[in-house]
């Protein structure tokens, strides 16, 4: 798209300051600003009675300006309001730190505000609502207003504005051959990244957004056939398991599922073949997929040779290793852990017992695909949640290696006939059965009368001396108003279930120490109640959790609810997950009660899908990247099966000239290299 050398300062008004601000975010080139997509839109619906307006809800109301605007300051805080009137009401109009609003909004001016609803008492507020003239509002019915993710120091309006910039400087390139585009009916790259974050309608967003998904799965597709020749070339690392395989497995305590058997026997029946394994792990969150890697691993280190598994972040990752280090430590066999956090001196300690083979069985996060990280014989990769990967990520862990077997682990739902499409030369295992002795979760659908229930049964199972997850959306885009919103909930929460109940917060502007700890304290008994964000990976095990509260469900996607569910449940208890929905209405009912009746992560991601409106796109992204950004195999199908079509079609000289050209010209964002 863009040459490395196009940083984000050559764009007019993005300063230092601003660029590293975008720096926090991932946003270093021009390339990756243009790719840096907005994750929601905002629409624009019809003025509501001011009568009509709810806590919590953003509205358009139409009115008339009662009151003169005043102007307070209220220790940090510049506050201009006013009142608004039409036929059914009066509300308060706020704005923070916007004293130019009092020459915007004059006694006596009809117009349309638009802003989040803040109820104290029997008096209504706007909050920090945008003003409109009823013409100009008339335009906006239309639209649909991106909204980026930011960060503290970047706001929407200085993203927004310098990809508009962007877009009208950048010198953007259509790495897509004219008879593709021609063929398949796909705009071009400008007119597409154009339409992405400045759609007119809903119309020009789906045409962009078939363009763009388009291309993420051809280039994934494309390095898939490139790296191809590796599945070919002879199994070099021929691995036998040993008797001690089965002392392992016992050592778990507890009966292997039959889909888990059958995994392992394939796993094992690859591995000692003439060719090396390449095979997806598919199971639902729950069903024993890491049960399954530790026995494969087992079979490389019992055979003297080394097996890697990577995490996409530290705290899964440290997960596994406390695991394995603990099954591995009774058989002689030690354990080596790299991630981002560590100090200097513990990595190049680690470095060295990796190198020097002393260290059989690896654990990390990226951080294991440094430069500096050396195998002596490495013989197995595992990629755990391997869609939070990309394709160059998973070929760096491979070439640490002399051709080492791949198994990729994934609890992303995919049915076969796409997985098989996106994985064609990987064979797949699939686990349906949850382990032996867990329970079911039973699931509730709840709203705000039924907050004192709920909070009695929370105090009942921590009085029991079980614990429980409570989790809250990403409301905001920034990260420290997110932060600030889990901390008053937290202290609201104390207040709520009393003293006794130990509490503690989790988000994303932790240092890594911080949340380890806190996580630690969590996995140990030693905290109740752990609140957080979905800004980090919520993947500790912690069988004695048996309640998990989700706020403000409306506003996660089923399949992503049914992830966070799987943090239950993992124990002999039985476990529960409460969907406390913020607002109320026969559609939000209706997609709540889906994940409430269900614990099938293939209906549910099926039936996520099918209610998905345009506005919906994107999802709820939250847990960091993902294999592909805009593309989803489950809804987009059809385009998977042309993207598909068209790289088998090409010629070895076509693939290689353009996934080479593909590759050159977006740089940076490992997750955008498909």
């Amino acid at each position: 798209m863009l040459e490395p050398i196009d940083s984000v300062k050559s764009i007019k008004g993005v300063g230092d300051k601003t660029a590293a601000a975008f720096a926090k975010i991932g946003v270093n080139t021009v390339g990756e600003l243009l790719c840096h997509y907005p994750f929601r839109y905002e629409t624009y619906a019809y003025p509501v009675p001011i009568s009509s307006c709810s806590d919590g809800e953003l509205v358009s109301v139409e009115g008339t300006v009662y009151s003169t605007p005043k102007f307070t300051v209220a220790g940090r805080y510049k506050i201009t309001e006013a009142v608004i009137m039409d036929d059914t009401g009066r509300i308060t109009v706020k704005w923070f730190n916007a004293p130019f609003m009092r020459k915007s909004v004059k006694f006596g001016d009809r117009k349309i505000f638009r802003g989040k609803v803040k109820e104290r008492g029997s008096a209504k507020a706007l909050i920090q609502p945008e003003c409109f003239t009823k013409e100009k509002y008339a335009e906006m019915l239309k639209s649909l207003k991106p909204v980026y993710p930011v960060c503290e120091g970047l706001t929407q309006n200085a993203v927004s504005s310098s990809v508009k910039k962007a877009l009208n400087e950048a010198p953007i390139k259509d790495y897509l051959p004219q008879k593709l585009k021609k063929q398949y009916e796909l705009q071009g790259l400008r007119e597409a990244l154009s339409a992405v974050h400045f759609p007119k309608d809903e119309k020009s967003l789906t045409g962009a957004l078939s363009r763009l998904v388009f291309d993420e799965f051809f280039f994934f597709l494309l390095n898939m056939r490139r790296m191809k020749g590796v599945t070919e070339q002879k199994n070099t690392n021929v691995i036998q398991p040993s008797p001690e395989c089965d002392r392992l497995i016992e050592e778990l305590g507890y009966e292997l599922t039959d889909d888990q058997k059958k995994a392992v026997e394939d796993i094992f029946k690859d591995m000692a073949s003439d060719k090396i394994m390449q095979r997806l792990l598919q199971g639902d969150v729950g069903s024993g997929k890491t049960a399954v890697a530790l026995i494969a691993m087992s079979a490389v280190a019992f055979a003297g040779k080394q097996a890697c598994i990577l995490a996409p972040t530290e705290v899964l990752a440290k997960q596994h290793y406390d695991y394995f280090n603990r099954i591995f430590s009774k058989f002689g066999v030690k354990t080596a852990f790299l991630s981002g956090s560590l100090t200097k001196k513990q990595k190049e300690a680690e470095y060295e017992r990796i190198k020097s083979g002393e260290a059989l069985i690896v654990v990390g996060t990226h951080a294991a695909i440094q430069e500096g990280v050396e195998f002596l014989s490495l013989a197995l990769a595992v990629v755990d949640e391997q869609h939070r990967f990309g394709v160059k990520q998973r070929e760096a862990i491979t070439l640490k290696g002399e051709n080492p077997h791949l198994l990729l682990m994934s609890a992303t739902p995919i049915p076969r006939t796409y997985a098989l499409m996106l994985y064609g030369d990987m064979d797949i295992s699939a686990i349906r059965q949850l382990p032996s002795g867990r329970k079911p979760v039973k699931n509730c659908v709840a709203d705000k009368s039924m907050r004192e229930s709920v909070n009695r049964f929370l105090v009942k199972e921590i009085s029991a001396g079980h614990q429980a997850y409570v989790i809250c959306p990403l409301v905001e885009e920034s990260d420290k108003i997110t932060a600030a919103a889990v901390e008053t909930y937290v202290e609201e929460l104390r207040e709520s279930l009393g003293g006794d109940i130990k509490i503690e917060a989790l988000h994303g502007r932790m240092k890594p120490a911080e949340k380890q700890k806190i996580m630690d304290g969590f996995a140990s008994g030693e905290t109740d109640i752990l609140v957080s964000t979905t800004v980090i990976e919520v993947g500790v095990n912690v069988p004695n959790a048996t309640v998990m509260l989700i706020e403000n469900a409306e506003q996660f996607g089923l399949a992503q609810l049914h992830q966070i569910r799987g943090r239950v449940g993992r124990g002999e208890s039985q476990s529960y997950c409460i969907f406390m929905a913020g607002k109320q209405g026969g559609e939000i009912k209706k997609r709540l009660d889906i994940v409430g009746g269900s614990n099938d992560g293939f209906y549910i991601a099926s039936q996520d899908m099918q209610l998905r409106g345009p506005g919906d796109f994107f999802g709820v992204r939250q847990s960091g990247e993902r294999q592909f950004v805009l593309a989803d195999p489950l809804r987009d199908g059809i385009i998977l099966s042309y993207a598909a079509e068209a790289v088998q079609n090409l010629s070895d000289e076509e693939a290689e000239k353009l996934a080479e050209g593909r590759n050159n010209l977006v740089t940076g964002t490992e997750h955008m290299v498909y």
